[in-house]
């Protein structure tokens, strides 16, 4: 069965993304989704039963020599089960949605959510309509602490519905 959602953790290709929730564009295949954690590690295995295990998963069923499927408890034999391997390069093509999208796209006066805002040295974020509204004064002022900026100091966001990924 394919996940519901296509935001998963990763343990085990890198520091930078371990441990952390992802959200990918296109789902990761269901053979790469542990079945009992929902853990995408580096190597999973499927059991006859079709229930896909990570690899920690798998080697903690193993341990009392059981060789039963932790979700059904159907068992298995050990040459019935095929392993599979994630390479690091395959996982790393893929597209995923920015951390801070949301933390960025919300107004900190207003509190809306817009397509594009503007972040201020101070680290407030601002929708178009408030931050043209500080423009239009001249006074070049953050509303909500005060605080004097440049404008070549402003960095200006614009958001997709995705994240290009990088090459």
């Amino acid at each position: 069965m394919a996940p519901a959602s296509p935001q998963f953790t990763l343990v085990g290709f890198s520091p930078e993304l371990d441990w952390r929730p992802l959200t990918f564009l296109k789902p990761i295949p269901a053979n790469r989704v542990c079945s009992a954690c929902g853990l995408v590690r580096k190597k999973t295995a499927i059991l006859p039963c079709m229930h896909v295990l990570c690899w920690c998963c798998y080697e903690q069923c193993a341990q009392d020599g059981a060789h039963e499927c932790p979700l059904d408890g159907s068992g298995y034999e050990e040459d019935d089960v095929n392993m599979f391997d994630f390479p690091t390069d395959d996982l790393l093509r893929r597209e995923v949605k920015c951390w801070n999208e949301d933390s960025n796209r919300v107004c900190s006066a207003c509190g809306l959510v817009r397509k594009r805002t503007a972040l201020l040295p101070c680290m407030h974020v601002l929708c178009e309509c408030c931050y043209e509204q500080c423009d239009q004064d001249d006074f070049n002022e953050c509303p909500l602490d005060g605080n004097h900026y440049e404008m070549h100091d402003v960095t200006i966001m614009v958001f997709s519905d995705y994240l290009l990924r990088s090459e």
